[in-house]
C-alpha cells in the first residue's frame, strides 16, 4: 500500500532503533535470566524457607519471559504433617506473568520427564507462618495454580509404605490458597500399563495395568485434616495384573512376617469413590497361593480366594481356602459390612457394622493373634493349636448357635500375683446374647509372677470360664471370669514364705493341697474368691518357737476399696490338728485348735498384710504357753492347770511387714483364765501374759528371750500395759 510504504520510509530510522532496542532487551533478558537460573542467586531466591519448600536443578535456561527448562530437578516441601518430594530428569514449563500482579503464582502446562514422587506423614506439624504486619494481612494470601503437570514417563509414586513403579502417563492439577485457604485437586489421571504395586517389601501386584482418575473438591483444614479429606475425593481405580503369592512366616517370638513367595495369582480391582464413599458395582478379586511357615511346623501351601463386591447396602466379602487332599484345614468366610464410606481405621466400629458367617478348621502355628480380643493382657493363648469354628455375626454380635473350639492350646493367666499355665481345650458358645468361653486344663501349674519358672503348685482339671455380653469387639471390656480347681498338689509349703513375715512366721517344711474358686473382672482383678489350703506335717517357725502339725485354711475374700490388692475377709477359718509345739513331751499328746476370723481385711502383697478379730476354740491353752516361753520359766502349778480341758479364746491378730502381732488375747477354761499379748518381729518376741486360777495370779513378760515373772499385784501390772502396736496404721 502506498501510504504504508510512505510511512515506513519516513520512520525507518525510528523502527530500526525500536527493533534494536527490543533485540537488546531480549538479549539482556537471555543473559540475566540464564545467569540467574544457573548461579546460587536462584537458590537464594527460591529457597528462603527450605524447611517449607526447596528446589534445585542441575542446569536450566529460559527462552522468553515466563518460560523455563530445567534438568536434574529435585523439589520438596513440608506442609503441616505432610512431607513431599519429587524429582525429574527434565521439565519445561511456563509461569503466567500477569496473574503475579494479583498475587497468583500460576503455571501453565508443565511437561516433565522421568518423574518420581514421594509423600510421607510425619509427627511434626509445621504450621503455616502468619503475616508479620497489618499491611501483609491487607494484601491477602498468595494463590498457587498448577493448571497441569504432565509426564509421559512417570517412573515411581510412593505414599508412605505404598509404592507404584513402572513407566506411565500422568497429569496432575492443583489449586491452593495459602494461609489456611482451600486446596483443590483438579481432574487428574494416572495410566501405567505394566506396574508393580507393593507395600514395603511386600509385592501385591506385578505387570499390572493401573489406571486412576482423581479429583478433590475445594476444602480447608478446618473442614478436614489428613485422611479425613477423603470426604471430598472422587476417584476411579482400576487394577488388572498378576498377584504374587504370599509367604507368611512366624518367628521364634510369634511375630508374623509377610513376603512375596514368587508364585503368581491374579488381582483385579474396579472401584469408584464418590465423596469418600465406595459406589455400588465396585469389585475386588484376589486369588493367589499362600505359604505358611513357622518355627514349630513345616511350611504348608494353600490357595486363597478373596472377593469383595460393593452393593447399595455395603460391602460383601467372601474369602475361602478350599480343603486340600489329606488335610483338614479349610476356611469359608462370608461377611457383609454395612458401610461404604472410607472412614478412619476403627476396627471396633467396623466390627459393629459387620454381619455374616465364619466356618472352618485351621491349624494355627500360634494363637497370639487372638489375645487382644480376649483380655487386656492378663489372659493369653500361645503355641500351636487347631481351631474349629462355626460363627454367626449380626452387627458385630455373635448370635445364638455360634460356637468354636480350640484344641490343646497353651493358656497363661496372670491372676492374684500368680501365673497359672497349662494346656487346655476351650469351647466358645453364644446363647441368649451372651458369649461363653470355657477352658479346661487337664494339667496346670502355678508360679509366682516374679519367677514364673519356679512352679509351686501342680494340679489337674482347672476350669476357666469367661462370660461377656454385647458386641464381640467389647468382649474384653465386658467379660467376667471364673477360675476353679481343687486338690492341686503343693510339694513344698516353703513356697509361700515370700508372702509371710520374714523371721516371724515361716514354713520350714511340709506338703499340702490348694483349691480355689475365683471370680475376676475384665482386668483380671479378683472380685470375690474362695481359697482352701491344707498342709500335712506343716513345719512352722513362729518367732523363736517351732510348730509341727496339720492345717486347713478356708477363706472367702471380697474386693474392698483402696486399691487393687485390698480385700475384705468375709470368712477365714483355720483348723490345726495333730500339733506338736517345740520339744513337747510325748505324753502331752497332739494339740488342736479352730480359729474363726471376724471383721478382717487383707492386703495381698509380698509379704501380705492381714488384720482381724479372731475367735478360737482349742484343746487347752498349753500351746499358747509353749509359744510364749519354755514351761520351765513358769511355776509348776501353772503347767498343771493349762491342760485342764477345752478353752475358748478371742484375740486381735495382725500380720504386717515382718511382724506378727497378737493382742487382747483372752482364753478361758474350767480352771484358768489367761490374758496375753505378743509381737514377733525379725525372729524375736516381746509380750506379756497374765494367768489366774481362783485367787492365784501370775504375770510374765518376755523380751529378746529374757523372761520376768510378776507374782505380786500381777493383775494391776498387766492392766497397766499399753496395747500392742503393729508399726503401721490399720488399713
Amino acid at each position: 500500500m502506498p501510504f504504508l510504504r510512505s510511512w515506513r520510509h519516513r520512520h525507518r530510522t525510528a523502527l530500526r532503533r525500536v527493533a534494536m532496542l527490543l533485540a537488546l532487551l531480549y538479549a539482556l533478558y537471555l543473559l540475566l535470566a540464564n545467569v540467574f537460573l544457573n548461579t546460587p542467586l536462584s537458590a537464594l531466591a527460591f529457597n528462603q524457607k527450605p524447611e517449607r519448600f526447596h528446589i534445585e536443578w542441575r542446569s536450566a535456561f529460559s527462552l522468553y519471559p515466563g518460560h523455563i527448562h530445567a534438568r536434574g530437578i529435585k523439589v520438596g516441601g513440608h506442609a503441616r504433617t505432610t512431607m513431599w518430594s519429587a524429582s525429574s530428569a527434565g521439565a519445561d514449563g511456563r509461569i503466567k506473568m500477569l496473574p503475579l500482579l494479583a498475587r497468583r503464582l500460576s503455571f501453565g502446562t508443565i511437561h516433565a520427564r522421568d518423574v518420581q514422587v514421594g509423600v510421607d506423614r510425619v509427627a511434626t506439624d509445621l504450621a503455616p507462618s502468619l503475616p508479620r504486619s497489618a499491611a501483609a494481612l491487607a494484601r491477602g494470601p498468595w494463590e498457587l495454580h498448577f493448571d497441569g503437570i504432565s509426564t509421559a514417563s512417570l517412573q515411581r509414586i510412593r505414599v508412605g509404605d505404598w509404592v507404584v513403579e513402572g513407566q506411565g502417563h500422568a497429569r496432575f492439577g492443583l489449586h491452593k490458597v495459602l494461609r489456611g485457604g482451600p486446596v483443590e485437586v483438579t481432574p487428574s489421571t494416572l495410566r501405567m500399563p505394566a506396574a508393580t504395586v507393593r507395600r514395603g517389601a511386600l509385592e501385591l501386584a506385578r505387570e499390572a495395568r493401573v489406571e486412576l482418575d482423581l479429583e478433590m473438591a475445594p476444602n480447608t483444614r478446618k473442614q478436614a485434616q489428613g485422611y479425613d479429606k477423603v470426604r471430598f475425593v472422587d476417584a476411579h481405580l482400576r487394577v488388572d495384573g498378576h498377584a504374587p503369592g504370599l509367604g507368611v512366616t512366624e518367628g521364634a517370638q510369634g511375630k508374623l512376617a509377610l513376603a512375596s513367595s514368587g508364585q503368581d495369582g491374579r488381582v483385579q480391582v474396579d472401584l469408584v469413590l464418590s465423596r469418600g464413599a465406595l459406589q455400588p458395582g465396585g469389585t475386588l478379586r484376589w486369588n493367589a497361593p499362600v505359604t505358611l511357615d513357622s518355627a514349630s511346623a513345616s511350611a504348608q501351601g494353600y490357595r486363597l480366594q478373596l472377593d469383595a463386591d460393593v452393593r447399595n447396602d455395603g460391602v460383601a466379602v467372601h474369602a475361602r481356602v478350599p480343603r486340600r487332599p489329606g488335610r483338614e484345614d479349610a476356611i469359608d468366610l462370608r461377611l457383609h459390612l454395612a458401610e461404604r464410606r472410607l472412614l478412619r481405621a476403627d476396627p471396633e466400629a467396623l466390627l459393629g457394622k459387620t454381619s455374616g458367617t465364619v466356618k472352618g478348621r485351621w491349624h494355627f502355628a500360634t494363637l497370639r493373634w487372638i489375645n487382644p480380643m480376649l483380655s487386656d493382657g492378663w489372659l493369653r493363648l500361645d503355641g500351636a493349636a487347631d481351631v474349629v469354628a462355626d460363627l454367626r455375626l449380626r452387627q458385630g454380635r455373635l448370635v445364638s448357635g455360634s460356637h468354636a473350639e480350640v484344641l490343646d492350646a497353651e493358656v497363661v493367666a496372670d491372676v492374684f500375683d500368680t501365673v497359672a499355665s497349662g494346656h487346655a481345650t476351650a469351647r466358645a458358645t453364644m446363647e441368649d446374647g451372651r458369649t461363653n468361653i470355657d477352658f479346661v486344663a487337664q494339667r496346670f501349674a502355678l508360679a509366682p509372677r516374679a519367677s514364673r519358672q519356679q512352679a509351686y503348685v501342680q494340679g489337674s482339671d482347672l476350669s476357666l470360664g469367661l462370660t461377656a455380653s454385647g458386641q464381640l469387639s467389647e468382649f474384653r471390656r465386658t467379660m467376667q471370669a471364673r477360675v476353679r480347681f481343687a486338690g492341686a498338689r503343693i510339694p513344698d509349703l516353703r513356697a509361700y514364705n515370700p508372702s509371710l513375715p520374714a523371721g516371724s512366721l515361716q514354713f520350714e517344711g511340709g506338703t499340702g493341697t490348694l483349691g480355689a474358686d475365683l471370680q475376676l473382672d475384665a482386668k483380671g482383678q479378683l472380685r470375690r474368691g474362695e481359697l482352701r489350703l491344707t498342709g500335712r506335717r506343716a513345719d512352722v517357725r513362729f518367732g523363736p518357737s517351732r510348730v509341727v502339725g496339720d492345717l486347713t485354711l478356708d477363706s472367702r475374700l471380697v474386693r474392698a476399696q483402696g486399691g487393687p490388692h485390698r480385700y475384705r475377709i468375709e470368712s477365714l477359718k483355720l483348723g490345726l490338728d495333730g500339733v506338736q509345739v517345740g520339744d513337747a513331751r510325748p505324753t502331752d499328746g497332739p494339740w488342736w485348735a479352730r480359729l474363726d476370723f471376724e471383721e478382717g481385711s487383707l492386703d495381698w502383697q509380698q509379704p501380705i498384710s492381714l488384720q482381724g478379730n479372731a475367735r478360737v476354740v482349742m484343746k487347752d491353752v498349753s500351746a499358747l504357753l509353749d509359744l510364749y516361753a519354755d514351761r520351765s520359766a513358769f511355776p509348776k502349778w501353772v503347767g498343771k492347770l493349762i491342760d485342764a480341758g477345752q478353752a475358748d479364746a478371742t484375740a486381735r491378730v495382725r500380720l504386717d511387714g515382718d511382724a506378727v502381732t497378737i493382742d487382747a488375747l483372752r482364753a478361758r477354761n474350767q480352771r484358768i483364765d489367761l490374758d496375753a499379748r505378743m509381737r514377733m518381729a525379725k525372729g524375736q518376741s516381746t509380750g506379756a501374759l497374765y494367768a489366774r486360777w481362783g485367787v492365784l495370779g501370775l504375770g510374765a513378760e518376755t523380751s529378746g528371750g529374757q523372761h520376768k515373772l510378776h507374782l505380786l499385784k500381777a493383775r494391776q501390772w498387766y492392766d497397766g500395759l499399753p496395747a500392742m502396736t503393729a508399726g503401721k496404721a490399720s488399713p
